[in-house]
């Protein structure tokens, strides 16, 4: 079984989208795959959290892998804070031990994708451990940092990459998302500047896109991690069987 932990600058930037991206990917050619939401903070009872939405994202783009893809919310609160504030206003003191447990927990599957709440650095506990003490804690074999795709994506990738080596955790591997369309020079000079920072970029994906239009890097970190890849040569589109 493969863990890799999905995180990246901050709220908003597309974690769940990308989540589901990598989900559509691996069921499409036979693995079983979790998506953990590990701690949702700011879902209010009866909406679908990221999980759910992670996976109606994967069936989009293939109805019939969708089977292959199990949901998982571990802790949820109702704030949009931060887990370890928005547990406290519930009377709960989530601790970093407990979140471990609850994914070691969960029943064997191919691939477990677990995406945290909120930036990488953002606090779980009062002891202000934070996702790279997660990810070094359940093992996590890589590390996918979500950054929105537009002007400052440079200097939050190169930041998030700065904190992962002072925390000794594994050099991150790096998905740009583009919330909104940006420019193709925007997205020249990022990829340009990534590369030259040694920043590895996994995926550009465009607004509107369920799926990156080019998957090289994508399938060449799953080989790497013994997983398998579909047909290079043709993508997935939304709604194939």
């Amino acid at each position: 079984m493969r863990t890799i932990l999905f995180s990246g600058s901050g709220t908003g930037v597309g974690k769940t989208r990308v989540t589901g991206a990598f989900a559509a990917l691996l069921a499409q050619v036979g693995c079983t795959v979790q998506v953990v939401k590990a701690v949702e903070t700011g879902v209010l009872p009866g909406t679908p959290g990221d999980a759910l939405q992670a996976v109606a994202l994967a069936a989009a783009v293939s109805p019939a892998s969708a089977a292959r893809i199990a949901a998982y919310t571990l802790f949820s609160f109702r704030e949009a804070l931060a887990p370890v504030s928005a547990a406290r206003l519930e009377g709960r003191a989530l601790s970093l031990r407990e979140l471990v447990a609850a994914v070691d927990a969960l029943p064997s599957c191919d691939a477990r994708l677990v995406e945290g709440s909120g930036g990488l650095a953002a606090p779980i506990d009062a002891s202000l451990a934070d996702w790279v003490d997660f990810a070094m804690l359940v093992r996590a074999d890589a590390s996918v940092l979500v950054v929105e795709n537009c002007l400052g994506a440079i200097h939050h990738a190169r930041l998030l990459a700065a904190y992962c080596r002072s925390r000794q955790l594994p050099e991150p591997y790096f998905w740009l998302n583009e919330t909104t369309p940006c420019g193709e020079g925007v997205r020249f000079s990022n990829r340009e500047n990534l590369a030259a920072s040694s920043c590895r970029v996994l995926a550009e994906q465009g607004s509107g896109e369920i799926i990156p239009a080019d998957c090289a890097a994508l399938e060449s970190f799953l080989r790497s991690l013994s997983l398998p890849v579909g047909n290079s040569g043709s993508r997935p589109t939304p709604g194939t069987r």
